[in-house]
This record gives structure tokens, sequence and C-alpha cells, in this order.
């Protein structure tokens, strides 16, 4: 199966992160058939419908080790350097590897778990919902409403808590920082929909919740929550860090959510759209890869130039030449690139309106060709007098007296092989 690289990490970062083409490519064709029951519905039934779709997961466990929650965070919460993506802090903490839980963070139920009584069900271990936070940042927003804040009593920096007023009254609540505010407000929309049973069920209890939810189906959230909730993900659109996330977390637990892969369904459900039925005519697709102007190989010339492009309007390249994989504060391309010796480039293309593209890369030996070949036809025109020692660039399978079997590509090796080789090919 060809591999292709993803991001999932904090805004005005991407890297790629490693996953399948075959499930890239399901959702860059197949995201409206995930969909299709949806489609021609509007207002109650639309959410309805949607429940229906995204109400279909296999949640990890909750908690630490392999096919737990922070297993998961390691793939839909890494940033470059094994650093954890943490939205309610900037403190810069590292993944151990293989699960392990992170010292001072806390897996954090965006939405509070006491707000249902703290069932543990698919809701308590979903990763859709579910973040590494900073414990101090998640110990003082406790299960507080999410709002903005009228007066400040706590705050790191990004995570505030402090007082809200609804009706008159003044109300305990947290409010994110401006980068994370639309994030949050597609989680709660997630969550409102995917869990659509808990108020028919009378799940949503509590003195908090009440402030924001109500025990029904439809609309769940009260007038002023649906009113910041719109505002906040207008202000705060989707990015491709969010689009790629929740790619991960499809193909960690099965489900996917709606209100990232189509940036208007709020307005269908709660918003100026609630009259008009829910097409879901268009499919977000993967950013083209990054083409070269020249392929991997050897070249005599003292230097060479080589261009890079992507078929995606819009898309900006980043590439690296020291062989980390490229992100967002890699080097920008904006002409061509010089190259004089050995040279692997890495690139990829990052455009807001759709998942970053698979990473590409070439390796070029500029001002080396004598004592390098391309394929095994080159290699066996050698003199093995005047070059005794060959790197060969493609993959040539090697069999050793009749059983050993091998792959080698890009290694040194004696031409006393050359023979052998010439007998297997």
């Amino acid at each position: 199966m060809k591999k292709i690289f993803y991001t999932t990490i904090r805004k005005g970062t991407l890297t790629c992160l490693f996953f399948s083409w075959s499930i890239a490519l399901a959702m860059s064709q197949g995201t409206s058939g995930y969909y299709q029951s949806a489609v021609g519905k509007k207002k109650a039934e639309l959410k309805t419908a949607l429940h229906q779709i995204i109400s279909q997961l296999t949640p990890l466990n909750y908690g630490s080790g392999e096919g737990a929650t922070w297993s998961g965070f390691e793939k839909t919460d890494n940033l470059p350097g094994g650093i954890v993506r943490d939205m309610y802090s900037d403190e810069v903490r590292y993944y151990q590897g293989n699960g392990s839980s992170v010292t001072g963070m806390n897996i954090e139920h965006s939405l509070p778990k006491s707000w249902w009584g703290s069932i543990q069900n698919n809701a308590y271990r979903d990763v859709q919902q579910l973040r590494p936070s900073d414990a101090t940042a998640n110990s003082r927003k406790s299960n507080y409403i999410m709002a903005p804040l009228t007066s400040t009593s706590w705050t790191n920096g990004v995570t505030k808590v402090g007082k809200t007023t609804i009706s008159g009254a003044s109300v305990n609540a947290w409010e994110p920082d401006d980068r994370y505010k639309g994030d949050f407000a597609r989680i709660y929309m997630y969550m409102i929909t995917c869990y659509e049973n808990f108020g028919s069920e009378g799940l949503w209890t509590g003195t908090e919740s009440a402030y924001q939810v109500k025990n029904e189906t439809y609309p769940v959230f009260t007038d002023w929550t649906i009113d910041m909730l719109l505002k906040w993900s207008r202000q705060d659109p989707i990015d491709s860090m969010e689009r790629v996330r929740n790619e991960a977390a499809f193909q960690i637990q099965g489900n996917r959510n709606p209100f990232i892969d189509f940036s208007s369904l709020p307005d269908y459900i709660w918003g100026d759209s609630v009259e008009y039925a829910f097409q879901s005519n268009f499919v977000q697709t993967v950013t083209d890869p990054v083409q070269f102007s020249h392929a991997s190989g050897a070249y005599s010339n003292e230097f060479l130039k080589i261009g890079l492009s992507s078929k995606t309007k819009g898309a900006k390249i980043y590439y690296t030449l020291d062989g980390s994989d490229p992100t967002t504060s890699s080097t920008l391309y904006t002409d061509s690139i010089a190259l004089t010796t050995y040279t692997v480039v890495k690139a990829c293309a990052f455009s807001d309106a759709f998942y970053v593209s698979p990473m590409t890369e070439a390796t070029y030996y500029v001002g080396q060709n004598s004592n390098i070949c391309n394929s095994i036809s080159e290699l066996r025109k050698k003199d093995a007098g005047s070059t005794p020692l060959i790197l060969l660039l493609k993959d040539v399978d090697v069999n050793y007296s009749g059983f050993n079997y091998r792959t080698i590509r890009e290694q040194y090796f004696y031409m006393q092989l050359v023979p052998l080789i010439a007998l297997v090919y």
C-alpha cells in the first residue's frame, strides 16, 4: 500500500503524520458518500441524520497504554519533535511513546463529562472531543461552561477562568484562546449531534450544563450558546490542522466530525440556512502533491537547479534539505533551489482549502557522477579496475549463491559483485 504523510498539529505549524493513502483517497473521493443519508434534510431532521451516521464509532480505551487514549493522542496531537499539542496552555511537554501518559497533563473532556453524569460510555472515550491538557488549566476550568468572560480570576495566557453573565446572573465560566475558539465550537456541535440521544434520555444534568444545554434532541443548545458557537466558528474558521486531525480520529475510531468536513453545516442546523436542504455537493480533497522538475538521480553538473510545483491553485510549498519532514516552519518555496552536492529534498504542499499533500522527496547526486549508477545495466558497464566502488541508486534484487535474496538500494559495494548480479539479471 502506498504511504503518505499528513498533518495533525497546532495552528501555525503543520507537519507530516504517517497514514495510508487508501484512507486519504477514500476521504477525498467519498466524503459525500459517508454523509449521503443526510443530503436533502434540514434543521432537526438533518441533525438526527448526522447523529445516526457519526454515532457509529469504536473508541479507544480510556487512559494510557497501547490501544488507549494517550496512544491516540500520539497520532492526533503530536507536534514536530514529539511535542504534545495542548489547546489549553503553551507549556512544552513531550510524548514518551508507547501510549504513556505525559507528566503534568490530563486527558480533558472538552465538553465536561460531569454534564452527562460521568457515565463511561462512548462519549467518555471519544477522541474527537478528548484533548491532552495542562493539568493546572484542566483543574482551574473545572466543569464550568464555555463563554466569553466578563471578569477573569485566573489565566495562563491561553485558558482564562472567571465569570460570565447570563440573564443577569454571574456564572462561573472559562474562555479559550482566540486561536482555538472555532475548534472548541465545532467540538461542542459535534458532541451535541453525535450524542443526540443524551437529550431524549435526560442525561444532561447538573447546574453548570443547564446554562448551556437542554434535555431535548433539538436544538439542545441554549439560544445564547448557539449565537456564541456560530460566531466563534466563523471568526476562527476550519484550517488544515483540524481537517487532518479529523482524518486521524477517523482512522482511530471510525467516525468523523461533520462540522469540520463542511464549514457551512452549523448554519443548516442552527443558523440562517435552516430552511434550506443540506446538499453535500462538494468533496474535500487532498492537496495535489509536489512535483519536481528533475527526477532523482546522478547529475554531473557542478550545480543543479530544481523547481517545485503543485497543481492545487494557491498551495504553498514548504521543503527541507536536511532529511527532516517538511512543516510550515520549514523553508517556503519561492524560487528554484540550487544544489551542489548530495541532497535529499522533501516537500509538502499546504492549502487551507484541502488536506495537506502527501510528502514527496527526491535524492540528487550532483557533481558525483563517476561512481554512481542509476540502473543494473549501467553497473554492468563499469570497469572494475578504474572504479572499484559503485553506488547504485535504484532498487536491485540480489540473489547470493541462488538462495539469499535481498534488495540493495543506495548502497556502496565492490565490483566483485557485478558478475554475480549479471548472472541474476
